[in-house]
């Protein structure tokens, strides 16, 4: 969900097959079978079947949360094993490499007896809201990253996310709004953290140095370290540029400057990343959220896009992250956003695609035809791309119809999880803080 207008300028396992027979391989390919963790229990076993054109192959696995590797199967073009030790996700991540390089991967993971990998959970970034300012929820006041400076606002926001894990919600999507100009406890632009140094500095200044201001590296760490030790099984870290650091407006500064703003936010996302790590959660990182342009943009958005997945992609791998979410609210967006994605990632994917589903009933824009839309353009993307599993990771809150249409969506489309944001359908307006837990609508339906 992109920030309103009075914000700124508006402000299974395995992804390359999904039943028992495996399909046809070319060459350098590796595919898996599916498995079920039978209640209870936590590993299941699969066959993983593997074909390279070198004698020299090997299958390493690797985890995907550190990178570590271990060969597995060595020299020969072809096997068939199996693997008794799959995990819920995020799994593992099979390789076939030829002389070190990576001709072949996949993703194996053990599904749980529901319709997604992980129970959903909850787009949590506001610990209170006010009505009397706005109809629709004045949130900005309250944003969780800022409460956590103050003890007994942490308190609080750590006994939601209590509450809710109580409810059963064992994902979450954590937003990090970020702004050249933002700065933690100073008006206006409080609800945005800043970078490091302050916005003070010269920007030359601040593109030699850091990414994230303290204030919000302390802050997130601390909510992640609840979350963890609240029990939740899987978190998306997620970086949310606004205004001038938005690539949706990139044709508002000049190249130079427009740079040195991408530059910042790259260092912002690796910062995302280092605390994520730290935090001992299973996680993913966005690294701008709804940031997939759609076609008509002008080129330095989609600059933008290649150049941070590209260096990103080099610096840390692809194995932890999402790249940028897709904001999907018609079937028009559903080919003009989702089917660039190929273009945009080239070589090597996300481990996931987190899109966003909104559908307002407009000129036919419901929840299913917008699913329906995705799979259908999802038809036309490359092998490598219609392996990737989805998340939904933004939707209306608690909201029966999208739960439905996503659990019809998930008999075509492996979905791992649902996370719902804090925005309802009818009447349109933020939730509030005592709502949180519910997420029967979802859970109801596999979610």
């Amino acid at each position: 969900m992109r920030l309103a207008k009075h914000l700124w300028k508006a402000a299974l396992c395995a992804g390359l097959a999904a039943s028992a027979p495996h399909a046809a391989m070319a060459e350098d390919s590796i595919v898996a079978t599916t498995c079920a963790l039978p209640a209870g229990q936590t590993m299941c076993t699969l066959n993983i079947r593997w074909q390279s054109s070198s004698k020299e192959a090997m299958v390493y696995v690797v985890d995907p949360m550190t990178g570590d590797a271990r060969l597995w199967a060595a020299n020969g073009t072809s096997g068939d094993q199996d693997w008794p030790y799959a995990v819920q996700w995020p799994g593992q991540e099979f390789e076939v490499r030829v002389n070190g390089i990576a001709t072949a991967r996949t993703r194996v993971w053990g599904k749980r007896m529901q319709k997604a990998a992980l129970a959903g959970g909850m787009n949590y970034f506001y610990y209170d809201i006010d009505y009397a300012q706005n109809p629709e929820g004045q949130w900005v006041p309250y944003t969780a990253m800022e409460g956590l400076g103050h003890f007994v606002l942490g308190e609080t926001v750590m006994n939601q996310l209590i509450e809710m894990h109580e409810a059963g919600a064992r994902t979450l999507r954590i937003p990090v709004w970020f702004l050249d100009e933002g700065r933690m406890g100073t008006p206006p632009n409080d609800y945005a953290c800043g970078p490091d140094p302050a916005p003070s500095d010269p920007v030359s200044k601040r593109g030699a140095s850091g990414g994230l201001e303290a204030a919000c590296r302390t802050n997130l760490a601390k909510l992640l370290n609840y979350a963890q030790q609240i029990g939740y099984e899987h978190v998306i870290v997620g970086l949310f540029p606004q205004w001038r650091n938005d690539p949706w407006s990139c044709e508002l500064s000049e190249p130079k400057r427009w740079q040195a703003l991408a530059d910042q936010n790259y260092r912002v996302i690796a910062d995302l990343r280092a605390i994520a790590r730290a935090s001992g959660l299973k996680y993913m990182i966005d690294l701008g959220n709804e940031g997939i342009p759609q076609t008509g943009r002008p080129a330095c958005h989609f600059d933008y896009v290649r150049a941070t997945w590209n260096r990103y992609a080099a610096e840390f791998g692809t194995l932890d992250t999402v790249g940028f979410s897709i904001a999907v609210d018609s079937t028009w967006t559903a080919q003009h956003r989702y089917g660039q994605i190929a273009s945009l990632y080239g070589s090597r994917t996300p481990t996931a695609i987190d899109v966003h589903v909104y559908g307002d009933g407009s000129n036919g824009n419901t929840d299913a035809a917008i699913f329906s839309a995705l799979l259908a353009q999802q038809s036309a993307l490359p092998a490598k791309y219609r392996a990737l599993p989805w998340i939904v990771g933004e939707a209306f809150f608690n909201d029966a119809a999208a739960a439905q249409a996503f659990a019809n969506g998930a008999a075509s489309k492996e979905i791992l999880f649902v996370n719902h944001w804090p925005l309802a359908r009818s009447p349109r307006r933020m939730v509030p803080p005592a709502s949180f837990p519910l997420f029967d609508a979802y859970r109801q339906r596999g979610f």
